[in-house]
C-alpha cells in the first residue's frame, strides 16, 4: 500500500511538473508586431535618410509635381527651420526643399530634426 501511494505521488508530481518544463529555455512565445507601429529598422531609416537630406548628400531636383504640396510643405519646412537651434538656422535655410521633397523625403527629415535637436512633444505641433 505504501509503494502505491509512492507511485501515485511521482506520476502527480511529474504530471504537475511537465508542463513548465515546456516553457523552459528555448521555447519562448514571441508575440506578434502591433499593427499601424513602426519597427526600429523603419525608423532608423527614416532618421538616416532625414540626416542625409539635412546634410545634402541626396541629390534633390524639383519635382514635376510641386505645385500640389508646395504650400503644406513650405508650412512644414518652416515650422521645422523654427526648431533649429539659432547657430544652425543660421546656416540651414529649409525652405529651400521646397517643390524638391517627396512626402516620404519631408516626414523622414521631420523624424530626424525631432530626434537630433530633442524637439518635445508639446514643440511639433
Amino acid at each position: 500500500m505504501k509503494l502505491q501511494q509512492i507511485k501515485l505521488l511521482l506520476i502527480l508530481i511529474i504530471g504537475l511538473t511537465a508542463p513548465l518544463s515546456a516553457l523552459s529555455s528555448g521555447s519562448y512565445i514571441s508575440r506578434p508586431p502591433v499593427p499601424g507601429m513602426q519597427t526600429k529598422a523603419e525608423l532608423r531609416a527614416q532618421y538616416l535618410l532625414g540626416k542625409r537630406l539635412f546634410y545634402g548628400k541626396v541629390k534633390l531636383e524639383l519635382l514635376k509635381n510641386s505645385e500640389i504640396n508646395s504650400e503644406k510643405h513650405r508650412t512644414e519646412l518652416a515650422k521645422l527651420q523654427k526648431h533649429l537651434p539659432n547657430r544652425i538656422a543660421k546656416k540651414k535655410d529649409m525652405t529651400s526643399f521646397v517643390g524638391k521633397l517627396t512626402d516620404e523625403q519631408l516626414k523622414a527629415l521631420n523624424v530626424y530634426i525631432n530626434k537630433r535637436f530633442n524637439r518635445k512633444q508639446s514643440d511639433k505641433e
